[in-house]
């Protein structure tokens, strides 16, 4: 999973983490972003081919004029990570 932001004096999207490294090791099949909620960080939940749920506290800096965002830094770590090795039950 990649993390890009928009760099408004280059007027394009730049990478800023590529939180596949150290992480999953196939498809990442769905992406949640928790609700912030006063947090400094923010706490995003990756699944994956390889059967792994990861939580990844990711830290954004920033400094903001008038209404661009400039100087843009990511720091993010691995806080969870589990394999599932059963198949997933169908309630249906």
């Amino acid at each position: 999973m990649q993390i890009y932001a928009y760099n408004h004096s280059k007027k394009e999207y730049m990478l800023y983490a590529n939180l596949c490294n150290n992480g999953h090791t196939d498809t990442v099949t769905d992406v949640e972003w928790a609700p912030q909620f006063g947090r400094s960080f923010h706490l995003i939940a990756t699944s994956s081919l390889d059967k792994q749920l990861i939580i990844w506290k990711v830290n954004i800096r920033f400094e903001q004029n008038n209404d661009h965002f400039e100087n843009i830094s990511i720091k993010y770590e691995k806080i969870f990570s589990h394999t599932h090795d059963s198949p997933v039950k169908d309630f249906n």
